[in-house]
């Protein structure tokens, strides 16, 4: 069935909000989920789709570079889907990310997910596109996105600019899995134990050869060679970078973060942020 869209006001234009509640899912490249309140920042050249059914208000985010984009987009809408069998409504979509890049990165980025979600066998109401051109604005002469992340009310179906103070447990696990070239798009959240679920990825010490010679570079050296647009990643682009970077060689095995292959969980606390948890 064909992707359906209407004109709607931009959430381009609603004030950014500094995200650092209770009860937040903050997901990174290459994650999905299926809680109150989802989202996703640092998304330059990414896209960061949010869907969600109207008459359930089951919610999915991903953030999607360029792996993966297929797989993300099926196993997006049939979780939404799952969640809402047998109850009236439609899949209402959002898609947040991109700019004026120069090598054409995001307008690529944003035609495939178009296109993916297009060829769907299901209804997909298109109201948000806030993407490549459509989020971007020059500054000094240097095209920049306007938004860099977005956030979701699970409850309300309010879509906002966000960015997030508190980006969740595992950041350098969750942030290696990119270096070492994964390309599936994964689901962290478990809606029926209300658990992260961090899965295991595999990999050796020769997956990342330059490691420690990145490790001593400057910072703009690391955006220079690991961001697909080093003009307008965020100030802390190169600090998370080295930080993966760092727990690398720290853990030069896979084995060593995922002990027999087992995934790492974590459960909120109550004050909001997520604990490990084994049971």
């Amino acid at each position: 069935m064909p992707l359906k869209y209407k004109d709607g006001s931009c959430v381009c234009t609603k004030k950014s909000k500094v995200e650092d509640l209770e009860k937040v899912i903050y997901l990174r490249f290459g994650d999905s989920n299926v809680i109150d309140t989802l989202g996703s920042d640092d998304a330059t050249t990414c896209h960061i789709a949010v869907l969600r059914h109207s008459g359930s208000g089951a919610t999915g985010l991903c953030h999607f570079d360029s792996c993966g984009t297929s797989q993300g987009v099926g196993d997006l809408v049939d979780r939404v889907s799952a969640l809402s069998q047998d109850v009236d409504g439609r899949l209402e979509l959002h898609i947040v990310g991109g700019f004026k890049d120069d090598d054409g990165s995001s307008e690529e980025l944003s035609r495939k997910l178009l296109s993916e979600f297009h060829k769907l066998p299901v209804d997909v109401y298109l109201l948000t596109a806030c993407i490549s051109g459509l989020n971007n604005i020059v500054k000094n002469g240097v095209n920049h996105p306007i938004l860099y992340g977005v956030g979701v009310s699970v409850k309300t179906g309010e879509i906002f600019p966000a960015t997030f103070a508190y980006k969740g447990p595992d950041k350098q696990v969750r942030g290696l899995r990119h270096f070492i070239g994964d390309e599936k798009v994964i689901n962290i959240y478990n809606h029926t134990d209300h658990r992260l679920r961090i899965s295991p990825y595999s990999y050796r010490h020769t997956d990342f050869p330059h490691a420690a010679f990145f490790l001593q570079q400057s910072d703009q050296t690391i955006r220079q060679y690991l961001s697909t647009s080093p003009d307008v990643e965020p100030q802390h682009f190169a600090q998370q970078v080295k930080a993966a970077i760092a727990f690398f060689l720290s853990h030069p095995s896979s084995e060593l973060v995922f002990p027999g292959g087992e995934s790492r969980y974590f459960r909120m606390g109550q004050d909001g942020l997520w604990l490990p948890d084994k049971g």
